[in-house]
């Protein structure tokens, strides 16, 4: 096996034990737009923050990242 064919498996294997927490984030951001753009209000930006906060926990800040490599 080539390093290419090692690294498309890796791919190939990270697109199936994530494929269906996909599908439910782009479900859940699509219903958040819509609500957004068609009912504005409390409730929408209830769901919107946690949805938000859900979907960026655990990632890393791309600029808190660049500031520490440069430290």
């Amino acid at each position: 096996m080539t390093s290419t064919e090692a690294f498309w498996n890796v791919l190939r294997e990270f697109r199936d034990d994530t494929l269906i927490i996909q599908i439910i984030l782009t479900i859940a951001a699509s219903i958040s737009v819509r609500l957004i753009l068609f009912r504005p209000g409390k409730r929408t930006d209830s769901f919107t923050k946690i949805f938000l906060s859900l979907r960026l926990h655990g990632t890393e800040s791309p600029v808190l990242s660049s500031t520490a490599a440069r430290v």
